[in-house]
This record gives C-alpha cells, structure tokens and sequence, in this order.
C-alpha cells in the first residue's frame, strides 16, 4: 500500500484517511499524533523519541535514526539515509531482519510511504514525521541545484571579487599599500564576493528556476 503526505494529511488513491499533528517547532518538535491507517502518539523521550500505542509504551527511537517497535528493529540504509536529507537521492530503503520492509519516497507534492507489511505501518510513519523535520519535498538534487544555480553574470563578478581579494592578500606589506589597508581591502572584497554570489542565487528562485 502507496500512503501519501501532503501537508499533515495522509492520503490513499487520493482520498484521506488520516492526519498528522505536532505539537512544538520544526526539529524540536516533541508530539506528534497520528490518527488514520494507524493510531499512535511519537513523543519526545530525551534525545530520542519513545512509541505509544493506546497510552502503553510500544517502542522507541535509536542511533542512527533507527526503529524499535514490538520487538522488531527497522534501520534506514545507511548509504541512502544522509543522501536523502541532504536531497540527493529521493528514495530510503528501509530494514528488518535482512529485507526491505517499507520505502520512504519524496515527490514534488510532499512525501509517500510505500509499505505492504501492516506490521511495519507504525515505524514508518515514526521515521517519517522524523525525516520530514530535516528534509523538504521536491525533486532531485534540489540541494546541489540550489548552490549552483547562479546566472553567470553574478558569478564571473563574483569571480573577479575573490581574485581581486586575492590579490591583495598576496601584495600585503610589499609596501604599495599600508598592510592593515591590504587586509581590509582582502576582507571586503572577499565578503563582497560571497554577497553577490548569494544575490544571484536568491535572484534564480525569484524567477522560479529552483524550489
């Protein structure tokens, strides 16, 4: 069964059958309630996060962003995990006993869960509402596109910015310029060159190039 997020809903076949709520902020979150294909509570236990079904505690969360719930552990792959939030790769495979138990996919609308195994449906949405925390829906390498978007005329200026700040570095104290006006210059320059690079950036998603 395909299980897709959009927002704090949850959505089969494009109908829903249940939400997400969090109680505090972005990664210092420390509730959230599910209600739906399953009905459990995440709530903050420390570092971590412990389980709890009907008010007993039924598991928690590991290193590793581990999973144990009843007994079983679940871990992401770990060659895919930090790819993922780091939005490299849209997919995360994740484990049980040597097999492949669900899959968390990100989709330019949000996220899905793909999970066949009923058993597994409660660490899924666990480590989901998780990695929802650090990572964004979108497609592909949204992350290194997003650095290296920046329209080639920001970039030559920034360009010529470093080396000129180089340049200056370099001629310190050669008795053209005071050294402490040859510093100076090197700082601002170099700061200059990161602010227009950064403008360039900000000027791509403003044309609606990158997410």
């Amino acid at each position: 069964m395909i299980y897709r997020i959009s927002g704090n809903a949850i959505y089969t076949n494009d109908t829903k059958v249940g939400d997400i709520s969090y109680q505090g902020t972005g990664m210092r979150f420390y509730q959230a309630i599910f209600t739906g294909p399953v009905s459990f509570t995440l709530e903050r236990m420390g570092r971590g996060f412990k389980i709890l079904d009907s008010g007993l505690d039924m598991g928690k969360t590991g290193r590793g962003y581990t999973i144990e719930y009843n007994f079983q552990t679940y871990r992401p792959k770990s060659d895919q995990l930090r790819q993922f939030i780091m939005s490299r790769v849209n997919s995360l495979e994740v484990e049980s006993s040597g097999s492949t138990v669900f899959t968390i996919n990100r989709t330019t609308e949000g996220f899905t869960i793909d999970c066949n195994d009923n058993t597994s449906l409660v660490p899924a949405f666990a480590l989901y509402s998780i990695l929802a925390q650090y990572t964004t829906a979108g497609g592909m390498n949204t992350y290194i596109q997003a650095r290296a978007q920046v329209p080639p005329i920001y970039r030559g200026i920034s360009t010529a910015l470093g080396f000129a700040a180089l340049i200056f570095l370099f001629t310190a104290g050669s008795g053209y310029l005071p050294v402490y006006v040859s510093y100076a210059l090197f700082l601002i320059l170099l700061i200059s060159s990161y602010v227009v690079r950064y403008a360039g950036r900000a000027s791509t998603r403003r044309k609606g190039k990158i997410d």
